[in-house]
């Protein structure tokens, strides 16, 4: 994502330095943001000198050289604990208290990142959403001690990107993604009773999102996915149980579309099922119906936590995030705003039938959404 990112940046005509471990890896993140700029000019969006005047914004180098002055530092590794908290020692102990931390993490602790450096005040997540380039989010997460003035520019600096902003509690997955990954989740679960992977994309982009979860797996990367639910999983325990279908996907190596198999099997722009995936056969009958609520309600389900805990407090929050990270579909005016259209106590007790049908422990009726039910409330104040 360092090359999506540094090309985010040099569109805004701001110069960014890029650092990596080894030459390849810098190579990569060349090629990624030329090849953003070339799809601009293929579309007629762009000049080629255009392109080539914003490539030369990007610098690339092996040290840590010019970093030392810089306003933010972006942490953009591999998604290892180990590796980014050996990253901000590093960072923390080259720059002053005016460069601002920020970590691109989707879903571990800014908390403990912030405990290695010297100034943990201004260190920060700055959790982009891929493409980079397209994607309009930016989740902004402090860290118990971030100060207010290191909030308040990055805010800035996201805005200044072109991006909207919404500032989320620092939990594991933050706001999006631990509720998007119940959705993802739950599709395996379909999937190990059954139901294949296009039947439950089918009815995902009947109820208008823009890809069905079998799919955005393998756009997102199998491995990638497997790697935040398995955090996630440790983190909330049995309500985020991964399916163990996506321990075998991935053992088989099917990483989805950056290696042509994934729940699909690639050729080019075209996908067909990928005859690798043998699921079992259906214990009982399964409706669409059923497929919908399952996908849909386990995600207003982790929102009403996500609104208990102060994640973020306002259900705006809530529907811009999902609405501009996942997809979910605009003419549903977002998740919680679905969830009341639809009736919270209808909500309420499909979620209880499916906590005896299915699972308890995933389909538990969250205690803030109960009570509202049960009150004839909604998330939004009428």
């Amino acid at each position: 994502m360092g090359g999506g990112i540094a090309q985010l940046l040099s569109n805004r005509n701001i110069s960014v330095r890029v650092k990596d471990i080894n030459t390849d890896a810098l190579g990569g993140a060349l090629r990624e943001a030329y090849r953003i700029y070339s799809e601009s000019v293929r579309r007629k969006r762009m000049k080629p000198f255009e392109r080539d005047r914003k490539m030369r914004l990007i610098s690339v180098g092996l040290t840590s050289d010019g970093m030392r002055r810089c306003g933010i530092i972006v942490e953009a590794v591999v998604e290892d604990f180990g590796i980014k908290q050996k990253v901000f020692r590093e960072l923390g102990g080259i720059t002053g208290p005016g460069t601002i931390l920020a970590s691109n993490t989707s879903s571990l602790s800014i908390n403990e990142m912030a405990k290695v450096t010297p100034y943990p005040e201004r260190v920060i997540g700055l959790h982009f959403f891929n493409p980079v380039n397209r994607m309009p989010l930016v989740e902004v997460i402090p860290a118990d001690v971030t100060s207010k003035e290191t909030i308040e520019r990055t805010v800035q600096f996201a805005r200044g990107l072109g991006k909207t902003v919404i500032v989320v509690k620092d939990v594991r997955g933050f706001l999006v993604n631990r509720i998007l990954v119940p959705y993802l989740n739950e599709a395996g679960h379909l999937m190990e009773a059954g139901v294949s992977p296009q039947r439950i994309d089918a009815v995902a982009k009947r109820f208008g999102m823009p890809m069905g979860p079998a799919e955005l797996l393998d756009h997102i990367g199998i491995d990638i996915a497997y790697k935040v639910a398995h955090i996630l999983e440790g983190a909330y325990g049995g309500r985020m149980k991964m399916a163990a279908l996506f321990e075998i996907v991935k053992e088989k190596k099917y990483f989805g579309k950056k290696s042509a198999l994934g729940f699909y099997r690639y050729h080019g722009k075209k996908a067909e099922p990928n005859p690798g995936i043998q699921l079992p056969r259906p214990v009982r009958a399964i409706s669409d119906e059923e497929i919908l609520k399952r996908l849909i309600y386990t995600m207003v389900n982790e929102a009403s936590l996500c609104l208990d805990e102060k994640v973020t407090s306002e259900p705006g929050a809530v529907d811009i995030g999902m609405i501009m990270g996942i997809g979910f579909p605009p003419f549903r005016a977002g998740l919680l705003r679905y969830a009341d259209d639809t009736g919270l106590k209808n909500v309420a007790e499909d979620l209880g039938l499916l906590a005896v049908s299915v699972n308890r422990e995933r389909f538990s009726v969250a205690p803030l959404l109960a009570r509202l039910a049960a009150n004839g409330q909604t998330f939004y104040p009428s």
